[in-house]
């Protein structure tokens, strides 16, 4: 069957079934740094975010570089799910936000889940 918009335009997010595997091949190190914290990550392709990562029912919306895409707030408000801006020199306003160094310094899943919540 002829595809006219090919399969990568339509190919569904699904955030909320079980990953066993990896969403894609994460290479970059802010994924490798997810992984070393207990999370499953994916990099994502035309969307407000970077990266989706989850660890148990905790799933966040991943932004990386200092111009933040328009949408990622209220995709993660619509969606009921975290946001995060890693940067490197100019902090976003209004979204949970770590400095690139910051973010690798990060010790525990917990210790991100919390600054991420009390952001809220």
């Amino acid at each position: 069957d002829y595809d006219p918009f090919g399969t990568e335009v339509y190919e569904p997010l699904r955030l909320f079934e079980p990953m066993e595997e990896p969403v894609g091949v994460v290479s970059s190190v802010i994924g490798k740094k997810y992984a070393s914290l207990g999370f499953v990550s994916g990099e994502a392709k035309r969307q407000p975010f970077d990266m989706v990562a989850r660890r148990e029912r905790e799933v966040i919306l991943t932004a990386v570089g200092d111009e933040v895409k328009d949408g990622l707030s209220e995709w993660s408000s619509f969606l009921g799910l975290r946001s995060l801006v890693i940067f490197n020199q100019r902090k976003p306003k209004d979204v949970p936000a770590l400095r690139r160094q910051d973010f690798l310094d990060v010790d525990e899943a917990g210790e991100l889940l919390r600054f991420i919540k009390e952001f809220a």
